[in-house]
């Protein structure tokens, strides 16, 4: 299994374990004087947020609207279904591009080696990208039902389908759980600080938040007082 990882994977992965110490496989260009060519020893200290984007578009309008959001605005959002109801997402492979907090397996599905077996109707709440054995991707996951903390491998086909939350979130619960583009509809009737709406949100309260944009301040391991900031693409 390969060890290595676009900075994005490994960040997904690693943002709730840093700091963590690792090499450059791939040349990164920082900028026009600035770069950290293949073989460079790096530590990363920590994630950032660096900038979160809402959009939607008004009707009968072809030109998408942009309002930029701080992290720590206390609006809260309920999440809509990112695909039509019932879509299905075959493996957990699928199932990671959009990562929905709570789903259903809707196919029995049993490991290789015959250890595991994920019943059809299991309720599943999705908690974290890890890394198992060989470097094996997996997602961890909370059998809801028997309370029971599971890895499942990329390849397990549980035909999975998202549940309908009721469940009211900030942009920081969102960023911070899974930072995915997520269909986003705005409480109604919640109650916070004028000073902290959000200016400029349509009426009906629908918008998508787009992939957060993020940052990993790093330092190299031969200067490590000197501090940086690495855009993660």
């Amino acid at each position: 299994m390969d060890s290595t990882f676009s900075l994005r994977e490994f960040i997904d992965i690693n943002k709730d374990v840093l700091p963590e110490r690792v090499k450059v496989t791939g040349g990164v260009q920082c900028g026009e004087d600035e770069d950290l060519p293949t073989g460079t020893v790096l530590d990363l200290h920590s994630v950032h947020v660096k900038q979160i984007n809402l959009v939607y578009k008004e009707k009968g309008r072809k030109i998408e609207n942009r309002i930029a959001i701080h992290e720590s605005n206390p609006t809260k959002f309920q999440i809509l279904d990112y695909h039509p109801v019932g879509h299905v997402y075959t493996t957990v492979k699928d199932l990671i591009e959009v990562c929905p907090f709570v789903v259903k397996c809707n196919k029995t599905w049993r490991s290789d080696d015959g250890a595991f077996l994920l019943e059809k109707d299991e309720i599943l709440k999705l908690i974290r990208l890890v890394v198992g054995k060989n470097w094996q991707r997996l997602l961890e996951c909370k059998l809801v039902r028997q309370m029971k903390l599971v890895q499942l491998p990329m390849d397990c086909e549980g035909h999975f389908t998202a549940k309908k939350l009721n469940n009211f979130y900030t942009v920081s619960d969102l960023v911070h759980q899974f930072p995915k583009e997520r269909k986003l509809k705005l409480v109604k009737g919640d109650v916070i600080d004028e000073r902290n709406q959000i200016q400029g949100l349509p009426l009906d309260g629908l918008v998508t938040m787009l992939t957060p944009d993020l940052e990993v301040e790093y330092s190299m391991k031969e200067y490590p007082g000197d501090r940086h900031r690495l855009d993660v693409n």
